[in-house]
């Protein structure tokens, strides 16, 4: 039986340590599926097709086994997403910092109350991602540090930047 799990998140944008935790995901299971969902606490910068694109080219760039990769988005729960997919047997979440534990803790504990059936796998980057947020990213974008946007995303996402927020055209 294939072993799927779902890698959710808003990606807004995916950075080099959202591929970390894919290619892990890849090393441990038959599948994984990055789930695009939608956080109504979030303003996104990117609108959903971006993000889309952006998870699409970086899958390449990085040269994943994208043939083992479903992408897959949600208006819901991660709790009731999981179950539009046979042969799940977890959660696939990122782990950076200490509180980032706490917050993820108390995802995977409510996760199991709304879907028994859910585990959730915490997994962190590379140590060189460690400290690589889609938040930091926006900020860097907000304040046109584009320069410093190597080594937090793909070049692919980084040229998109370059290209749609010139120097001048504020996002603020």
């Amino acid at each position: 039986m294939e072993k799927v799990v779902i890698y959710p998140g808003t990606f807004d944008p995916i950075t080099e340590g959202h591929l970390d935790i894919i290619e892990a995901g890849l090393k441990l299971f038959d599948k994984v599926v990055i789930g695009i969902l939608t956080n109504p606490e979030k303003i996104h910068m990117f609108n959903f097709i971006t993000r889309l694109e952006f998870i699409q080219n970086s899958l390449s760039d990085r040269n994943l086994e994208v043939d083992k990769i479903e992408i897959g988005s949600s208006n819901k729960l991660t709790a009731d997403f999981v179950k539009e997919y046979s042969n799940v047997v977890g959660i696939l979440r990122g782990l950076r910092l200490n509180i980032d534990y706490e917050y993820e803790l108390i995802l995977a504990f409510n996760n199991i109350k709304l879907n028994a059936n859910i585990q959730t796998i915490l997994i962190p980057p590379k140590q060189e991602h460690i400290h690589i947020s889609s938040t930091v990213v926006r900020q860097l974008v907000q304040f046109e540090q584009y320069d410093r946007l190597d080594g937090y995303v793909t070049k692919t996402v980084r040229d998109y930047i370059m290209a749609n927020f010139p120097p001048g055209k504020s996002v603020l």
